[in-house]
């Protein structure tokens, strides 16, 4: 939104943005001070973990014996959205972002999902990994998913959720 000023709270495990009139308009939390990546490890380089720019130790996020893949963070910070082929197929997944609760991790696609990103108020996703592939959205708060782009030219991967929408 235009005006609007985002600052990064370094030792604050949060990003915060400001209205113009100075107030905080949103907070994003982070599991660890300091974040400076979301990074990959294990076997196959399948499981996600989130690294410090503070040091300290590695905290691995996904134990789960399957490909977990492009990690993006709720808008509140408290869960990492990702794909994963856990179920058979990829679909998108959803844990609470802190070691040793990927146990606790739900399904939140049924009819496949890769690339997730969220807002407020709903959850994008590509389906395929083909060179063709669709975005979806389905709301947060339940229903059905919809379509909204029905071909992603150059891949899934080919699309960024901003506040001004989608852009592709």
């Amino acid at each position: 939104a235009e005006g609007y000023v985002w600052s990064a709270r370094w030792d604050g495990s949060s990003l915060i943005r400001y209205t113009p009139a100075g107030e905080e308009d949103r907070r994003i939390r982070f599991p660890v001070k300091k974040v400076s990546s979301v990074a990959f490890g294990g076997e196959g380089s399948s499981d996600i973990y989130v690294v410090s720019a503070a040091g300290g130790p590695v905290q691995r996020i996904t134990t789960e014996d399957s490909e977990d893949t492009v990690p993006a963070w709720s808008p509140d910070g408290q869960s990492l959205y990702f794909a994963s082929d856990r179920g058979g197929d990829a679909q998108v997944w959803r844990t609470p972002a802190e070691p040793g609760r990927s146990s606790e991790a739900e399904q939140i696609t049924r009819a496949g999902g890769f690339y997730p990103s969220a807002d407020a108020d709903y959850l994008y996703f590509a389906k395929e990994r083909a060179v063709e592939s669709s975005l979806w959205r389905l709301p947060l708060s339940g229903g059905e998913a919809q379509e909204i782009i029905p071909t992603l030219a150059g891949g899934w991967g080919n699309w960024q959720l901003t506040e001004g929408g989608v852009y592709f």
